[in-house]
């Protein structure tokens, strides 16, 4: 078999399968060999290939309920590698080293709307923003207010960099670095943070963007009246948030646990990120918490 990166197209039906790789630890992360499907109750009706390139031969192969390819390429991690060499030369994205916060606090810590946006307005976070749907769509909803996209994953925050930099917006930007470095960037000067569809972390409360760790970084940078806004399809971390929020005496503005049956619906903004329409389509229920403290 010819080596090279390549998408091989299985067509099966009835299939059930499980996949594993037994050289990659991380999960997604872009590249994977020795990869091992097993499939039963299917039946192969073909394959093709893309750019010319010869694949294995399925065809003695396809009766048989174990199937195994090796070397299969994924174009994923040389798109994240394009995606990063791109983002250095974004004028909207801040790409801070976490050691150099450590030591020296963020060039526009207390004044990002007198020295960055240079405008007046409300200054909004949204806090593992992904693909930072939500910060520009808001962006677009309220010209007159000001949002910063923050999120580690620099793959993800290039899509919104480059629709804020096509669309030559100045109300909005981004920041690549971890949700805990934000006392190191922000000084009691946002109005507002959104916790759109965070990892309810099951088995991990500690990670948990609304635990008790994150709500006191939280109270660093919002001003006396700033609020948190929980946007998820997890009714666990819905339930603990609002449990917990109640014990710590911190004050729920408004709250409801089906977002699309609530008066609600109205006063939050109509964004939909790719995450909340799948649950959606997948029928499950949307949560939506604001409080302050």
């Amino acid at each position: 078999m010819n080596c090279g990166f390549k998408f091989v197209f299985i067509f099966i039906e009835k299939t059930k399968f499980a996949v594993w790789d037994s050289k990659t630890t991380k999960p997604n992360s872009g590249l994977i060999v020795n990869k091992r499907l097993y499939f039963s109750n299917i039946k192969f009706l073909g394959y093709f290939s893309l750019v010319g390139i010869n694949l294995l031969n399925l065809k003695k192969n396809w009766q048989q309920k174990q199937i195994v390819y090796s070397d299969v390429l994924i174009m994923g991690k040389k798109k994240k590698l394009i995606r990063f060499k791109e983002n250095k030369g974004f004028d909207k994205l801040f790409e801070p080293d976490a050691l150099d916060l450590l030591k020296n606090e963020h060039e526009f810590k207390g004044k990002w709307l007198s020295d960055y946006f240079k405008r007046s307005g409300r200054l909004v976070l949204e806090l593992g923003c992904g693909y930072g749907e939500y910060t520009v769509g808001q962006a677009k909803m309220f010209p007159d207010d000001n949002f910063i996209g923050i999120d580690i994953k620099g793959a993800r925050l290039n899509l919104g960099v480059k629709e804020i930099e096509n669309e030559k917006m100045l109300n909005a930007c981004f920041i690549r670095t971890q949700v805990e470095m934000i006392p190191h960037v922000f000084e009691k000067e946002v109005d507002e943070i959104w916790l759109t569809f965070p990892d309810p972390r099951p088995d991990r409360a500690r990670r948990r963007l609304t635990y008790p760790l994150f709500l006191d970084r939280y109270k660093k940078v919002l001003k006396e009246n700033g609020n948190i806004c929980l946007k998820t399809d997890s009714k666990e971390l819905y339930d603990y948030t609002c449990e917990l929020i109640d014990g710590l005496g911190y004050k729920t503005i408004e709250k409801t646990d089906n977002l699309y049956e609530s008066p609600l619906l109205d006063k939050v903004p109509y964004i939909q990120t790719k995450y909340e329409k799948r649950f959606l389509a997948e029928g499950k229920k949307i949560c939506f918490l604001r409080f302050s403290f």
